[in-house]
């Protein structure tokens, strides 16, 4: 916790400071560079950190819009075992490089891909490979409609948190994570118009609704 505590300190310092922090903190496990979009910070910095931490577990990118490919690549390629990832709203991140890190980093318990760039074809290749997600967020994914949705339900038994916010979904996607998903604790479903209210009662009503 120290080490994570230091290098969040310093995030906003210039990237030879944070090479320095590199050297000085050889056991970090979870990094959080969420919303450094403004800060003097480069994608550099970034890949040169997923090369010194090969056992990191724990990465937040929320709103990194610098983040392109390039680091996510590095990132999957060098940190297979993370259990936590965070992209959200980084936009200029393409579908297939989301598919290398399903390839890639296959103990993933957590994946934001909020706003992201993602369709039916990529939420089937992701779900193959984690069955052990149990939180899973895709709000505003509007290319993900109810037969991705399905994938997701039957694959991922283990889901606790699933955000369909803001998407393209329907009827049959309800009907397949109430048959499904008997682990699901919380489903977003803001602004999704294409569900009947009557579906919902198919649901558990233990499942926390927004």
């Amino acid at each position: 916790m120290e080490a994570y505590q230091i290098l969040r300190l310093s995030i906003a310092k210039k990237n030879e400071d944070i090479n320095g922090i590199i050297g000085s903190c050889p056991n970090i496990v979870y990094l959080n560079f969420n919303a450094t979009r403004k800060l003097a910070i480069s994608e550099t910095a970034i890949i040169n950190i997923a090369h010194s931490y090969p056992n990191i577990l724990r990465l937040d990118l929320l709103e990194c819009s610098f983040i392109t490919d390039t680091a996510i690549k590095e990132i999957a390629k060098s940190c297979p075992r993370l259990e936590h990832l965070n992209l959200g709203v980084c936009d200029l991140i393409s579908e297939d490089t989301i598919c290398i890190i399903a390839r890639s980093c296959r103990n993933l318990r957590y994946l934001d891909l909020m706003q992201c760039f993602i369709n039916n074809r990529d939420i089937k290749k992701i779900v193959k490979s984690y069955h052990k997600l149990e939180h899973l967020d895709i709000y505003g994914c509007d290319g993900v409609a109810d037969s991705g949705i399905c994938d997701i339900a039957r694959l991922c038994l283990k889901l606790k948190y699933l955000d369909l916010g803001n998407s393209m979904i329907g009827n049959s996607a309800i009907r397949e994570i109430a048959r499904s998903c008997h682990n699901l604790k919380f489903l977003g479903l803001e602004a999704c118009k294409g569900i009947s209210r009557n579906i919902l009662e198919n649901l558990d009503q233990n499942i926390k609704i927004e």
